[in-house]
């Protein structure tokens, strides 16, 4: 290494690329990063962001590792300073501020409670007062309170629906006083504010009003809605469980959410491909029982994003088998074509860490002049909780013998995806561990450790189509090298699987296919079959839960072998033709059920029109009217 900061910079110099250059630079931490002193365009820099956080320049902590503690040659420097530009210029995702919002609805039991709550905390929040029971003329009281979140892509707060009782028509009022002179109870004050809390439901007061003003029963129907709900002490009001709710023991979480805030939607759900059914409530919920913050609730087009609740774990991500839920800081999409543009020599190693776990690394290397790790490319990924094993599996496709996970993190979803693929390549190439995970402190000792090549001639091609389309295409190309088979089952393999069907139950009503969005159900309307791609299928069962019949079921695990490629045949039925002119309009066993049916429920005259296709059975009905 330079005893000054050396760095990389991608710059115009007016060929059709951005061409590769080294310079020595004098840099300050927390100041911006130096732009060049002529009118050329800098396009990206390597360099740590973290340390200057207001450049103009993009910096890539990636074209920096590479190329301080690497050996790769200036070609495949510049392959990756344009990998990383055209990933940073490809990123996509909704950035906005919240500005702080400071005001809660307060619920009480009694007015002594919500007096004492506004004394106290009246000059740094906005209450909204609300009294649960009883009456105070300072205070509305929640008759038949609901209280519900309120979520959208801009807010995200609580709300309470709820009556107010208003016996009085101010509108019709005449001040005359015969109302509270009558009143037995006392109960209406010159205030002409109703306890109803005291009253009796005498009605002398309704009966001596000469203008009709009150209406002991008349209510009406309030909603207000907070970003919080505070309960005092002593409610009776069934509350939900939920993020919005504080008590007064625990305000200090609440008093931390109010400041201004940034929201990056980095985890989205592309509901197209989502195998949860909304409608249904039914199918995979991976990503909603995984996600360890609550940020992920249903409804009735899918999964929900709570992006400020999100605290971007990268769970959901890991876990989801259709690849519905992406980390569109570096989305499937982006990393198969980023390894696609580079050449890696088989047997190489690649890190995955973030910019702070790679720049503790690199501070540490920078102690041993002129360290360099034959074959490693090290990759800024900023949370490499979010992988999933098809990223893990194409590294590997395409020539990588050891891929180290650097980072100080609980994995969380990701040790089943790191378990599903060490497991497959153990299992095709008698390799224990290519998938490792590691610390800073640990990871020189695993890159000194010398690694034999697990496939010489790599897998070609970055078509994508989605997360298990691809990931099929991987497994195929790996099965094939290999030549061998692995079972797939437990745990890390729970969306995989087939799915087996009753023939002598199923009529074919391809019910089942509406809902199967990764295609895993298919039919051949030539053969009238229905058909199963085993490796397709990610096990979510609304094929069995919507089935009318009950004919399909769930067998999870496979044997990954050069079969399981093939589409199986599900269910074959007969065509059924017209009797009168051979037209097929259906198949021979719906036709049966349908019959079936009618006759347990006692239909049996004209049953044989049914055998007529629609335009044939308008004819014998209208030659049946005619006879008659």
């Amino acid at each position: 290494m330079s005893d000054t900061f050396s760095t990389w910079q991608l710059f115009f110099d007016g060929s059709g690329s951005p061409a590769l250059r080294s310079m020595d630079l004098a840099v300050q931490p927390g100041q911006p990063f130096p732009e060049p002193d002529t009118d050329e365009t800098v396009y990206l820099a390597s360099g740590f962001p973290v340390l200057h956080p207001d450049s103009t320049i993009l910096l890539s902590p990636t074209l920096q590792l590479n190329a301080d503690l690497s050996d790769f040659d200036e070609d495949m420097l510049a392959a990756t300073g344009r990998a990383e530009l055209n990933r940073f210029n490809g990123l996509r995702f909704r950035s906005y501020t919240v500005e702080a919002d400071a005001s809660v609805i307060v619920l009480g039991s009694t007015a002594e409670q919500l007096n004492s709550f506004i004394d106290t905390y009246g000059g740094v929040l906005q209450i909204t007062p609300l009294l649960s029971e009883g009456f105070c003329e300072t205070f509305e009281t929640a008759v038949e309170p609901t209280i519900s979140s309120v979520e959208n892509s801009t807010t995200d707060k609580i709300q309470i629906q709820y009556l107010v009782r208003q016996p009085l028509d101010t509108d019709l009022c005449t001040l005359c006083g015969k109302c509270g002179a009558i009143c037995p109870e006392n109960c209406i004050s010159e205030q002409l504010s109703l306890d109803l809390s005291r009253c009796t439901q005498c009605n002398e007061c309704v009966k001596v009003c000469p203008t009709n003003a009150i209406d002991l029963h008349a209510v009406v129907p309030t909603k207000v809605e907070a970003p919080a709900l505070i309960a005092l002490d002593g409610m009776t009001t069934k509350l939900p469980q939920d993020s919005h709710i504080y008590t007064v023991n625990n305000l200090d979480k609440l008093f931390a959410t109010i400041y201004q805030y940034q929201i990056d939607e980095v985890i989205s759900c592309d509901h197209t491909i989502c195998q949860y059914i909304g409608r249904f409530q039914t199918g995979c919920r991976l990503c909603l029982t995984g996600c360890p913050a609550g940020a992920i609730s249903t409804s009735d087009n899918g999964m929900v994003i709570n992006q400020q609740q999100c605290t971007e774990c990268g769970n959901c991500v890991a876990v989801c088998p259709t690849g519905a839920m992406q980390y569109l800081r570096f989305d499937d999409q982006a990393f198969i074509d980023y390894f696609s543009s580079i050449d890696l020599q088989p047997g190489c190693t690649v890190v995955l860490g973030s910019e702070e776990q790679l720049h503790k690394f690199w501070w540490s290397s920078n102690r041993k002049k002129d360290q360099k790790y034959r074959d490693c490319f090290f990759l800024e990924y900023p949370q490499v909780e979010c992988l999933n094993s098809l990223h893990l599996l194409f590294l590997i496709a395409r020539g990588v013998s050891r891929i180290v996970l650097l980072t100080a993190n609980n994995l969380n979803g990701v040790k089943d995806q790191i378990t599903a693929t060490n497991t497959v390549i153990n299992g095709l190439f008698d390799c224990a561990k290519p998938v490792q995970v590691a610390d800073v402190s640990s990871l020189d000792t695993i890159l000194t450790q010398k690694v034999e090549p697990l496939i010489t001639k790599p897998m070609r091609g970055n078509g994508f189509i989605n997360r298990r389309e691809k990931l099929m295409s991987i497994l195929q190309f790996l099965q094939q090298t290999s030549g061998r088979f692995v079972e797939l089952s437990g745990k890390p393999f729970a969306t995989f699987g087939r799915i087996e069907c009753d023939v002598d139950k199923c009529t074919l009503c391809l019910a089942c296919l509406n809902e199967c969005r990764m295609e895993a159900l298919q039919s051949n309307e030539e053969k009238w079959s229905l058909n199963h791609r085993t490796l397709a299928c990610v096990q979510c069962g609304t094929c069995v839960q919507v089935c009318p019949e009950k004919a399909l079921q769930r067998v999870h695990g496979i044997t990954l072998d050069e079969k399981v490629f093939d589409i199986r045949l599900l269910a074959q039925a007969d065509p059924m033709k017209c009797k009168e002119c051979g037209k097929i309009f259906g198949n021979r066993q719906s036709f049966e059920r349908v019959m079936s049916i009618l006759r347990q429920k006692g239909t049996q005259e004209n049953l044989e029109l049914y055998e007529y296709c629609d335009n044939c059975r308008v004819v014998h009905l209208y030659m049946g009217d005619k006879k008659s």
